[in-house]
């Protein structure tokens, strides 16, 4: 058994998991339209939401300089991006930083770093 199908079949076991959650990643875009009549900028945003699978874990990190830091961790089974927000039941969590597991090239799932 190759490392992506062993890291593929451990991610499926945790799909089952009943501390899996299943939150929602909610983008927000906002776009700006000049109106030349009016003579001014128009935005208007629009939001998206994914449903995906997510593990939630406390993590600790060591910054330069020494000091300690408490974090939270999400693994999930669809990309988040950086300033997304990940709803998990009555909490929400901004996405800070993005890394995709990827063994052998293929993209299976996602950790992000949130607050």
């Amino acid at each position: 058994m190759s490392l992506y199908e062993e890291a593929a079949a451990t991610f499926a076991e945790l799909l089952n998991d009943p501390d899996f959650r299943s939150p929602a990643i909610l983008t927000t875009s906002s776009e700006g339209v000049f109106d030349p009549v009016e003579g001014e900028f128009t935005t208007s945003q629009s939001a998206t939401s994914v449903d995906c699978n997510a593990i939630l874990a406390p993590i600790t990190q060591k910054g330069a300089g020494g000091p300690i830091t408490f974090s939270t961790m999400a693994i999930l089974d669809a990309k988040p991006s950086v300033g997304s927000t990940l709803v998990v039941g009555p909490s929400s969590y901004t996405v800070k930083e993005v890394q995709t597991i990827a063994p052998n090239g293929v993209a299976f799932a996602w950790k992000a770093l949130v607050e």
